[in-house]
């Protein structure tokens, strides 16, 4: 029976990092929209909006920094577990070497 491989806790982050992306776009999208129509008064705004209209585009940078960061850790650790297991069996599937092996 085979071993089943370690999980990448990495893609809860991206997951995780996605869905706050994903939201945020929606507000920001909101804040457009009120703001074309011409209903949005600074006054009647939430905390969430008046947040977004000052801070929004840092919030996006760094929403996205953590995204592509945990993206790439994910992907990169994928790649060292894959790369592991292939040398570890490539040790134990080589035939061994005899004196006239050129490979000796």
């Amino acid at each position: 029976m085979s071993k089943r491989p370690p999980r990448n806790l990495f893609y809860g982050l991206v997951v995780a990092a996605g869905m706050f992306f994903s939201l945020t776009a929606c507000a920001y999208g909101v804040l457009l929209v009120r703001g074309l129509r011409g209903v949005d008064n600074p006054g009647e705004r939430g905390a969430l909006l008046e947040f977004l209209d000052r801070q929004g585009m840092w919030l996006f940078g760094g929403e996205l920094l953590v995204l592509g960061l945990a993206a790439w850790a994910a992907i990169a650790l994928d790649c060292r577990r894959e790369r592991r297991a292939r040398l570890a069996s490539a040790a134990y599937t080589a035939p061994p070497a005899t004196p006239d092996d050129p490979r000796a």
